[in-house]
C-alpha cells in the first residue's frame, strides 16, 4: 500500500524523518498520527526534502510500523 503522508520534522544526518498519515488518523480521535520513516535516497544525490513536503510512503514487507518516504509530490507552490 502507497499512501500520503506529510513530513514533520528531518533528521539529514541519519536519513530519517517524521510523518503524519493522515488516513491512519480517525474522526473520533483528535491526535494527529506521526511516525518516524526512512527516506529512499540514492547515495551521493541531495534528497531536497523539507518539512511540510508532501510525500508517498511505501510499507516495507507490508508492515505498518517500517514506513519508507519513496517520493514528493510536487505541488507547484515553489522553484526548487
Amino acid at each position: 500500500m502507497i499512501v500520503k503522508g506529510i513530513i514533520k520534522s528531518i533528521d539529514y544526518t541519519g536519513n530519517t524523518c517524521t510523518v503524519r498519515i493522515p488516513v491512519f488518523e480517525s474522526a473520533a480521535n483528535e491526535n494527529e498520527v506521526v511516525v518516524p520513516a526512512t527516506l529512499s535516497t540514492l547515495p551521493g544525490i541531495y534528497n531536497g526534502y523539507k518539512e511540510e513536503d508532501v510525500v508517498f510512503i511505501a510499507f516495507e514487507n507490508n508492515d505498518y510500523d517500517m514506513p519508507i518516504v519513496i517520493g514528493k509530490l510536487y505541488l507547484g507552490v515553489e522553484n526548487e
